[in-house]
């Protein structure tokens, strides 16, 4: 279970209707004899638990598919300063539980106070998706002289390397990888306080949290790093190290296999 995504994030009364009508379905799957769940947070772990869709015998926790921390890893020398224009990075898809919307509220009210900024996205624009922006929301995105649309970067690492500041406020993750990448990288993040997120980030050590769905609380912790640029280079030096610690690729391997030898026993 790599997230719990928008059947399980969503409150409308169609997503609660579907959910009633699946939950028998996954109660069937999850619980037979050969099924093995593994999670990458604690909280769907905990959440499929509760609501009865699994049990702890049959549930594990591996942190994520794992980061080469040789392949993510920075280049440059220690930075004294942000750029001019400040980049601020959203990797991530282009849909409202990404915190899309947030981000956008805050970067046009610091546009607003006259912040030298620019908002880097790179992830796909998902039209397909119920959360997706609609097209007057997309036409302004692509009109903003301020905003630049990467669309989707197979390779990250230079995007990462190129900017300032990486921001993903969403609602919910299963293990944001691009959060991991951006800390193996050594780079100032700011999240949400939601499963997903909070794990990667320790806030006030290597970053900050903020509450999820809140683009004011987004635009002044934007601002912090803005304005106290040593706090910012205080956050990325110790971004890394709990990557090496908990997500680097080799740990997460050793950590499946294990499974793996247990189920073929």
């Amino acid at each position: 279970i790599t997230g719990l995504g928008h059947l399980f994030i969503s409150s409308s009364l169609k997503t609660k209707i579907l959910r009633f009508i699946l939950k028998p379905l996954y109660r069937i799957l999850f619980k037979s004899k050969r099924s093995y769940i593994i999670f990458q947070n604690f909280e769907d772990k905990k959440y499929l638990t509760k609501i009865g869709l699994t049990n702890n015998k049959k549930s594990f926790l591996i942190k994520g598919s794992g980061i080469n921390i040789d392949h993510f890893k920075t280049s440059k020398t220690k930075k004294d300063s942000f750029q001019s224009p400040i980049k601020l990075l959203f990797p991530s898809r282009i849909i409202k539980e990404k915190g899309i919307c947030e981000v956008l509220k805050a970067f046009n009210s610091l546009i607003r106070r006259g912040e030298k900024i620019e908002l880097i996205i790179a992830g796909d624009i998902d039209n397909g998706n119920k959360s997706s922006l609609n097209n007057k929301e997309l036409s302004l995105l692509r009109n903003d002289p301020n905003i630049k649309l990467l669309g989707h970067v197979d390779e990250m690492r230079e995007v990462y390397e190129n900017s300032d500041i990486i921001i993903l406020p969403s609602w919910r993750e299963g293990l944001s990888r691009s959060l991991i990448e951006a800390a193996a990288m050594q780079k100032p993040i700011i999240t949400s306080n939601v499963p997903g997120c909070r794990e990667i980030i320790d806030h006030g050590y290597s970053g900050l949290i903020i509450p999820a769905k809140d683009s004011k609380s987004l635009e002044l912790a934007i601002l912090l790093l803005i304005r106290n640029q040593n706090l910012a280079f205080y956050f990325a030096k110790n971004t890394r190290r709990k990557v090496i610690k908990e997500f680097e690729v080799n740990l997460i391997n050793e950590e499946t296999i294990k499974h793996y030898e247990y189920l073929f026993k």
